[in-house]
């Protein structure tokens, strides 16, 4: 029986990967996926050198299964730390089923050992992957992989969520006439931020040097984070070629003191928002709840009904609790192959800022 080959995979496999993307997880998200193949693989400034870092298993000259990473660009006491996040596992179940039928088939003959269809499994745990691998947000399917390897809990992490409008559940009620009257009051007690917080604002065009100066003014604050100068973010928040990203800023006496990076998506036929990204010095509460607030009021004027963001671990989590997110599910691990090291930062941009 031909033996399944598993091997590093490069720019040269883009239409067989995709192929097997599409036969997994739709064409929608095959689409997706080369939409962002260039600025992922070429474009990252985390990458050591431009190309796609990924492997795959093939049989017969077909491609099972493929795996793609990531880096993650992670820093510890301002030197590198090396990792890569997880950015899509997928396998063609069809040339699986056959493989699987033929390997049952050579066994009644000879007896021979019995193949194993774990496929993702043997990509992410053989001598080709990267060390130490990271991922959120995990399909089912994929969970179920993540609990042969293993997980990292995080006490206190998972998707935070907030109301900003009563207006969908007042509809479900009243009917889509009078929701908007019947709301009204409902919705201002929801649209409530705390007081006493003012002086965020808007920023608009490119990332600049003040943001290079609070990385490295509060990054060290942090065991192990992303680099988040002007150059990371302007990739992953400015060059993202089809998700737009707003930011809300604080500044004291013309220096930076922290951020916030929020998003839409449209869902459902509503509009959605998420806090991808927050940074300002580790204890600097104040800050994140004042640069949080401006997000939030950016979201409510442009319609959004519902707000949601990955925390990992509960120290992070008190700007959130003071603006009165939730959390939306029960905790939401990492997804970790390798040894990773305490007081890991994440918020729900880290990877590729989806």
């Amino acid at each position: 029986m031909e033996a399944v080959e598993t091997r590093l995979a490069g720019d040269s496999d883009r239409e067989g990967i995709l192929e097997v993307v599409s036969a997994s997880l739709g064409r929608a998200h095959a689409a997706e996926v080369d939409r962002l193949w260039d600025w992922r693989w070429r474009d990252c400034p985390h990458l050591a050198e431009p190309g796609y870092y990924g492997a795959l298993c093939a049989w017969r000259g077909r491609i099972l299964a493929s795996v793609s990473w990531l880096p993650a660009g992670l820093v510890s006491g301002g030197r590198p730390y090396s990792a890569h996040w997880g950015v899509d596992a997928a396998v063609h179940a069809g040339r699986l089923r056959e493989l699987i039928r033929e390997a049952r088939a050579f066994r009644g003959k000879d007896r021979s050992p019995r193949h194993r269809p774990s496929v993702i499994q043997d990509l992410l745990t053989s001598d080709i992957a990267p060390p130490l691998q990271i991922a959120k947000g995990l399909t089912a399917r994929m969970q179920t992989v993540a609990a042969r390897i293993g997980t990292l809990e995080g006490t206190g992490s998972s998707y935070l969520m907030r109301n900003l409008s009563s207006t969908p559940r007042v509809r479900r009620w009243v009917g889509r006439t009078l929701a908007p009257v019947v709301a009204w009051l409902p919705n201002r007690l929801v649209a409530r931020f705390p007081g006493g917080l003012p002086g965020s604002e808007l920023y608009e065009g490119d990332f600049d040097r003040s943001f290079d100066e609070l990385f490295d003014e509060v990054g060290g604050e942090y065991p192990i984070i992303a680099r988040r100068d002007s150059r990371a973010l302007n990739w992953r928040y400015r060059r993202h070629p089809f998700l737009d990203y707003t930011t809300v800023v604080y500044r004291e006496g013309g220096r930076l003191r922290g951020y916030a990076v929020v998003t839409t998506i449209e869902k459902r036929g509503r509009l959605r928002g998420r806090v991808v990204d927050l940074l300002t010095a580790s204890r600097d509460e104040e800050t994140a709840v004042r640069v949080l607030a401006g997000a939030l009021r950016e979201l409510l004027r442009r319609g959004v009904t519902h707000v949601d963001s990955y925390v990992w671990g509960e120290e992070h989590r008190a700007p959130y609790r003071r603006l009165g997110f939730k959390s939306r599910s029960a905790a939401t691990p990492l997804f970790v192959v390798g040894e990773l090291g305490e007081g890991l930062y994440i918020t729900s941009g880290d990877g590729d800022g989806s």
